[in-house]
């Protein structure tokens, strides 16, 4: 019993002490799950902008700039936005081979190691995918038929 200073019991006193008590039992107390009501923050994914172009569709160059060109393991955001005339996409490939070397048939490149792709990127549009990555190197291209090949593709590193 909490007592003022003649010694009486006062109901303001008692009932936030009682308050305090039960917020420091439940914010210790395990939950059904194992949880302990402590709250922590997750990592956010990190965003990378991927900016897809061409000026001529298949008649011209093609263009994919990626900024930042690398990022920390796990949680990555691409978000791609497309610049161009005609429909794009970002296939994200791991793969040890240069960024410009990868075996072309029939106007594409295996998606064979895809981890993951944004498909569908309209003109004028811009659409994002986030994505568990492990470190390693890593290839971003357009795998529309002829696209990589006339200058849609970029490397990336995954630390």
């Amino acid at each position: 019993m909490i007592r003022n200073s003649s010694g009486r019991a006062t109901r303001a006193a008692f009932a936030g002490a009682l308050a305090a008590g039960l917020l420091v039992a439940a914010a210790n107390a395990a939950s059904a799950d194992g949880s302990t009501g402590v709250v922590t923050k997750k990592k956010p994914a990190t965003v990378v902008n991927v900016v897809v172009g061409d000026t001529e569709g298949l008649d011209g160059p093609m263009t994919m700039t990626v900024t930042p060109a690398s990022a920390p393991a796990g949680k990555v955001k691409f978000a791609v936005e497309n610049q161009g005339t005609i429909i794009h996409e970002v296939v994200v490939l791991k793969t040890k081979t240069a960024f410009d070397e990868l075996p072309v048939t029939k106007d594409r490149v295996s998606e064979a190691k895809a981890v993951g792709e944004v498909a569908g990127v309209g003109k004028g549009k811009t659409k994002s995918k986030t994505l568990k990555l492990k470190p390693g190197s890593y290839v971003l291209l357009c795998n529309i038929a002829g696209h990589y090949g006339l200058g849609m593709r970029a490397a990336f590193t995954v630390t």
